[in-house]
């Protein structure tokens, strides 16, 4: 089974991924399709040059993930303070919105996938830009 990898490090070029990355256009993280290219991250027929690969919350080296987990959401809380630039905060918004949405959804792990992405508070950061 696959992995999900927490961050841009290790991105490869050879074959496409699906990754969380966060969408400037869209002002929120978004699942993509993609592959890395010498420090860019691709999307299907599209180039987003330059800093991409800093914009990459976690990524999926198989087919389509779209559904966060308990795990996954366990991991990213784990690098959250490690992600590029200003991230973190904008993570951890995402994270509570989404285990908010499990909650609502009715989703069978909500409980866990929300005690998780709370388990954010805890840690130290700016949840403000500067």
């Amino acid at each position: 089974m696959s992995q999900w990898n927490i961050g841009h490090a290790s991105i490869p070029s050879d074959r496409d991924i699906s990754a969380y990355v966060y969408s400037y256009e869209a002002c929120d993280i978004i699942m993509v399709r993609g592959h890395g290219d010498d420090g860019d991250f691709i999307m299907e027929g599209e180039d987003w040059p330059g800093h991409c690969l800093g914009n990459v919350v976690a990524w999926f080296d198989g087919g389509p993930a779209a559904e966060l987990t308990v795990d996954l959401v366990q991991a990213i809380v784990a690098k959250l303070t490690s992600l590029s630039g200003s991230m973190d905060h904008i993570v951890e918004d995402w994270l509570h919105r989404t285990a908010l949405k499990a909650v609502v959804d009715g989703h069978p792990d909500a409980r866990a996938i929300a005690a998780a992405a709370l388990k954010s508070r805890e840690l130290k950061f700016s949840r403000y830009y500067d």
